[in-house]
């Protein structure tokens, strides 16, 4: 067989095997319960396996509650001190975390579904009641609190019942400036700091107490409502988040060498990646400011991606993938 009819077999090969053709298939996420017309709608906190969590609103955003979903069906997760204002924010395993008013203020809340345990979480610096519990990975559970001067993260562990202070020195210290971790993965948090020119992902080693500014390269900084980046998720060494461009505001998946940009099909403004759990991401779409959907995307395995891209290489005899010289993957 002539060598170059070998490498194209090759190459659709492993492009048939992989389901490489990433055209980002994306299905739509709504509550059954959501009300959309009123402000609100559905939007996605997380994924943990085949459990997708999230938030509904029935009457606008002061009316909400946190739901599961399974793929199949739909269920909202009932909390005890629940005043529908409540939303889910992270989940891993049967351990979900989330934000809950009080009356008064935001309290975070820990809801482990197997055995019906419930934790409210108020970080002992907070200035207010105000407190939210945006990610969770095994036993520990990342979010913010709020002073009277600015917002700051912590890290709680489940186990132990304490509490450690994340701020990242590049943050700002007044109004909303601050630091928002979102996201944990074994040693690694995500999330975002919010200083003077806006708002940057970082990435927080917890071995070597080490922050890192990690921003989409298309990001037009700011401090506008479409400006800046932010990282909200992680799995392994594959990033999500978002980005503005100061018109639209678009997601994004970071495999540790380049970014993909990530907008679903039904958006004309804003698509916001929010979690990852092996090659399936989640998040929320806006087409108008006013109502949101979920939506859930299934992207090639890295290992997937690797065997494409030597494939590619070899038919290609050393040609440099155009698509990666522009920041994004060879697909």
């Amino acid at each position: 067989m002539h060598k170059t009819k070998l490498l194209v077999g090759l190459w659709c090969t492993l492009a048939c095997a992989c389901g490489i053709s990433y055209g980002q298939t994306y299905t739509t996420i709504d509550d059954p319960l959501t009300v959309d017309n009123t402000g609100g709608g559905t939007g996605i906190g997380g994924i943990s396996g085949n459990t997708i969590v999230g938030t509904y609103s029935w009457g606008g955003y002061d009316t909400s509650a946190p739901f599961m979903y399974d793929g199949a069906n739909f269920a909202t997760v009932t909390l005890p001190n629940d005043t529908n204002q409540a939303g889910a924010n992270g989940i891993s395993g049967s351990t979900i975390v989330g934000t809950v008013w009080n009356g008064g203020g935001d309290e975070g809340f820990i809801d482990d579904i197997s055995n019906q345990s419930y934790t409210l979480l108020v970080d002992p610096l907070e200035g207010a009641s105000n407190t939210e519990a945006l990610g969770v990975n095994g036993d520990n559970v990342v979010g913010i609190y709020f002073t009277a001067q600015n917002f700051t993260g912590f890290l709680y562990n489940i186990t132990s019942q304490t509490f450690a202070t994340l701020t990242d020195p590049l943050a700002g210290t007044t109004g909303i400036d601050g630091t928002y971790p979102t996201g944990i993965y074994g040693n690694t948090i995500v999330g975002h700091y919010i200083n003077a020119t806006g708002s940057h992902g970082f990435v927080y080693n917890m071995a070597t107490q080490i922050y890192t500014t990690l921003d989409d390269p298309l990001t037009v900084h700011g401090t506008g409502f479409l400006e800046g980046s932010s990282i909200n998720g992680i799995y392994g060494n594959t990033y999500v988040g978002d980005f503005g461009t100061g018109t639209n505001e678009f997601g994004f998946i970071y495999n540790g060498g380049a970014f993909t940009t990530l907008q679903d099909p039904s958006s004309t403004e804003i698509t916001f990646a929010s979690g990852i759990d092996g090659n399936t991401v989640v998040g929320t779409w806006s087409d108008n400011d006013i109502t949101t959907h979920g939506f859930e995307l299934v992207v090639p395995e890295p290992s997937c991606v690797s065997m494409l891209a030597a494939g590619c290489f070899a038919l290609l005899a050393g040609r440099r993938c155009r698509g990666r010289e522009n920041g994004h993957l060879c697909i």
